[in-house]
């Protein structure tokens, strides 16, 4: 999980907080649609990062072996 959508999590987890200790229904109401942008974000971040680790597992996949410039003084 990135930072970022770490960040979102804890601020879907306040406004939760904050919508269940409001005393106020237009308080509530606000931090419930709150809860759900800061939710939308953190869906949209995670879709992001496994969109991109895909991608990068697929460049790595595709990439051609070239043997003539690996690294040959490994230590051991």
């Amino acid at each position: 999980m990135s930072e970022v959508q770490d960040f979102y999590l804890r601020q879907v987890a306040l406004s939760a907080k904050a919508a269940s200790d409001s005393g106020l229904a237009n308080q509530r109401d606000k931090y419930l649609r709150s809860q759900a942008a800061w939710q939308a974000l953190a869906d949209r971040a995670g879709k992001t990062a496994a969109a991109k680790a895909a991608n990068d597992a697929q460049k790595l996949a595709d990439a051609p072996l070239d043997l003539e410039q690996a690294p040959t003084d490994f230590p051991i």
